[in-house]
């Protein structure tokens, strides 16, 4: 995963998992992760839950 912009609900709790158990997590970007959105596939929205102050 080289730019993880975007990350499903699995894919964010398989990296907070693998933290958890002692791993280390290495990001070339400054805005990877910034922001936590929900998408909503019946009336395609996107709702920001927290992030960007």
């Amino acid at each position: 995963m080289l730019y993880p912009e975007y990350l499903s609900q699995p894919k964010f709790g398989n990296l907070e998992g693998f933290v958890e158990n002692g791993g280390t997590i290495l990001f070339t970007e400054s805005n990877v992760l910034y922001a936590e959105l929900v998408h909503n596939s019946v009336n395609w929205t996107i709702t920001l839950v927290k992030g960007h102050n």
